[in-house]
């Protein structure tokens, strides 16, 4: 079976907002904490399933269907 790199999750969120053109601070708010959590956010290997949820919503982006 071959290996698969274990997906950075933070990384992830980063690129999107990224691409979203929304400010840290607006972001900060739609996901109901602190502007300098953002910047941890980013930095996670992993996240819980409920802040991906309010993430996924913010961003509007399904960090659930790795499709995309």
């Amino acid at each position: 079976m071959p290996s698969q790199e274990r997906l950075h999750i933070g990384h992830l969120i980063k690129s999107v907002f990224d691409e979203s053109g929304m400010t840290v601070a607006e972001f900060a708010r739609r996901i109901h904490c602190a502007r300098p959590n953002v910047y941890s956010i980013f930095e996670r290997q992993d996240t819980g399933v409920e802040q991906l949820i309010t993430i996924s919503k913010a961003l509007n982006y399904n960090f659930f269907d790795l499709s995309e």
